[in-house]
């Protein structure tokens, strides 16, 4: 879950590393959440649906997520 305010994860499962990071501006902006999370924030119709595909995710110890 992200605030869209401060662009930060505010809500993880696990609470590891990018928790209450920046998914703009922080480590993990080129990661899936940090693509999905830009193109939802830039996104210009409430109808918009975006998706990323899996790919190893290194604040989940590099598995796929």
């Amino acid at each position: 879950m992200v605030e869209p305010n401060s662009e930060h994860l505010i809500y993880s499962v696990f609470k590891g590393v990018d928790y209450s990071t920046s998914l703009l501006s922080g480590p993990y902006v080129e990661t899936g959440i940090g693509r999905v999370f830009k193109n939802a924030f830039d996104a210009t119709s409430s109808d918009s649906f975006v998706i990323d595909d899996f790919a190893p995710y290194e604040p989940s110890n590099n598995v796929p997520a």
